[in-house]
């Protein structure tokens, strides 16, 4: 029986306790279901698997595309919602598409390989480590028509140091500026980065350019840096499978001073490759080792300084040959060295002299050329094909104007001047026969 009050009540307000009474009454003996909001578990709302969308200065990496599932997600409101009846099961998110698995990122290796042909205009970069990083790798850059692919190999070093923002910068590894002149995609948890730019390799090579990846933790440390050779200073050799091996790759040979930087980089194969060399003769007739190059590491590449000037080992007469790894008797793959991707420019003939002075410097348009002080001003010059060009000695002392390419070598007294006319184009290296070894020049004669 209810408790009520003890005091008088009107008559309305009798009528109005009775009418309340009753309804507590048919309460009792009818319940209405009472629902409590239950807070969103992990399955109202699927996990987000899309990959993250990268800085804005930062390009998309070209080779992840996710299919987004939308998911019709209520919205909070502040207000207690209206009873409803407790649900028997949990309601399944509408969702407007199908989530589409995201792929496996190809690593840089592989990327390289799906994406180049052996017609195709290739040059590797050998990547040096920088600031104690303990990482080292090597870029590709795939001519694509007026477009270049940027394929970049940097995993984690040795401390478990990471590198994420990498970029094209002006300059040299040993002198380069700042700003960035073309960004890269970020590296990859597989330490791959792959960007397409919408320029052509030959503009990559016209002038000194640098390929640096930073610190992950510290975007303002470099941890590594490499040189994009010149159109004249490297030669690209494909090399083709032997034995069934299925690995046809790539090597890249480039000017570093009096010596050379061989990059090789080998796909994975029915065979597995170690140990390669720099043989003597063909792949037709191989001849003894020349040159034995680093065994290539876990991800089929291999990088060496070459104690050989880059002249002498684009003469002719020489392959690159890759060797099975535990049988180094079994030929894995194999390219003959030709000078196709630069011809000889002169330096061969002077191994001796500092032919750094001349390498990743920007020509400057001149007619004249001063000597004076055991230097040629400007060092690297360029004129159009058949322009005369004045040698002028303005020294105390006499020089030479030795040009081993176009068969002049003439000797300068001071004040005097020599004039000579390129009518083929090309690069022309060349030395004062008086000054060695630091008094070297380039002219660069184009069409």
């Amino acid at each position: 029986m209810l408790g009520l009050p003890k005091h008088r009540l009107p008559l309305v307000g009798k009528l109005s306790f009775l009418g309340l009474g009753a309804a507590l009454l048919m309460a009792a003996c009818n319940p209405t279901p009472t629902v409590t909001p239950v807070p969103p578990t992990a399955t109202t709302r699927p996990a987000n698997t899309a990959t993250p969308v990268p800085p804005t200065n930062t390009p998309a990496p070209v080779a992840t595309a996710t299919a987004t599932a939308t998911v019709a997600v209520p919205t909070p409101t502040a207000t207690r919602p209206a009873p409803t009846a407790t649900p028997t099961a949990t309601a399944t998110p509408t969702r407007t598409s199908t989530p589409t698995p995201t792929p496996t990122p190809l690593a840089a290796r592989e990327r390289l390989f799906a994406d180049s042909a052996a017609t195709d205009t290739v040059v590797l970069v050998p990547i040096w480590e920088a600031n104690e990083s303990a990482q080292r790798g090597w870029a590709a850059l795939i001519a694509k028509g007026t477009s270049t692919e940027v394929v970049v190999s940097f995993p984690k070093g040795s401390t478990g140091s990471e590198s994420a923002d990498v970029h094209v910068h002006a300059g040299t590894c040993g002198n380069f500026v700042s700003e960035i002149k073309y960004p890269l995609t970020a590296i990859n948890a597989t330490g791959t980065s792959v960007t397409t730019l919408s320029v052509a390799l030959s503009t990559l090579q016209a002038s000194p350019m640098v390929i640096t990846p930073h610190k992950k933790t510290d975007a303002a440390t470099f941890s590594g840096c490499g040189d994009i050779p010149g159109a004249s200073d490297h030669v690209t050799v494909r090399l083709a499978a032997q034995n069934s091996s299925g690995q046809n790759g790539w090597a890249t040979l480039a000017a570093s001073g009096s010596q050379a930087v061989t990059t090789v980089v080998l796909p994975k194969g029915s065979l597995e490759s170690e140990l390669n060399h720099i043989h003597s003769g063909s792949c037709a007739t191989l001849g003894a080792p020349v040159h034995t190059l680093e065994a290539l590491a876990a991800d089929g590449s291999g990088v060496t300084v070459v104690k050989a000037s880059f002249q002498s080992l684009i003469a002719g007469g020489l392959a690159i040959n890759a060797h099975k790894k535990g049988d180094a008797a079994v030929y894995t793959a194999c390219g003959d060295i030709k000078a196709t991707g630069a011809a000889a420019t002169g330096q061969e003939k002077y191994p001796d002299y500092d032919w750094t002075q001349v390498l990743g410097v920007t020509p400057t348009a001149a007619t004249t050329i001063k000597l004076f002080g055991s230097q040629f001003t400007p060092t690297v010059a360029t004129v159009k094909v058949n322009t005369e060009v004045t040698f002028r000695n303005d020294d105390n002392v006499a020089h030479t104007v030795t040009i081993p390419n176009a068969n002049i070598n003439v000797t300068i007294l001071p004040g005097a001047t020599t004039k000579v006319t390129f009518t083929k184009a090309g690069t022309y290296d060349y030395v004062s026969r008086f000054d060695a070894p630091g008094m070297v020049g380039r002219i660069v004669v184009t069409s």
